[in-house]
């Protein structure tokens, strides 16, 4: 009986504790932000990565500093991929967490 009063707490722990899931945007690359540790904005993040909005706006979507703190920052050859895109205007497809904090993306050629 306790056993089964366990799997019940656990099974209703697990239900009610909501998931982290990524959300995703698709649009033309526009711009790559990349701070060192001498700007006054590397606190905050450590670099940005932007994509129009298709009104004459954009989105930005952050790695690093406290901002984005609990992810994992691309890696150096990821930030060239990104260049590289904003370059040739690709569209990307991001994904992001929590406040627009980028997890991931994909290049479409």
């Amino acid at each position: 009986m306790r056993c089964l009063l366990r799997l019940v707490v656990l099974a209703l722990l697990l239900v009610s504790t909501p998931a982290l899931a990524d959300s995703e945007r698709e649009a033309t690359a526009t711009g790559l932000t990349v701070l060192t540790p001498s700007s006054t904005t590397y606190a905050s993040y450590h670099g940005a990565l932007t994509l129009s909005n298709g009104t004459g706006g954009s989105w930005a979507y952050y790695w690093g500093g406290t901002a984005c703190s609990s992810y994992q920052a691309p890696s150096t050859a990821q930030i060239q991929m990104l260049a590289d895109a904003v370059a040739r205007a690709a569209t990307v497809k991001v994904y992001y967490l929590s406040t627009y904090c980028l997890v991931g993306f994909r290049i479409r050629e």
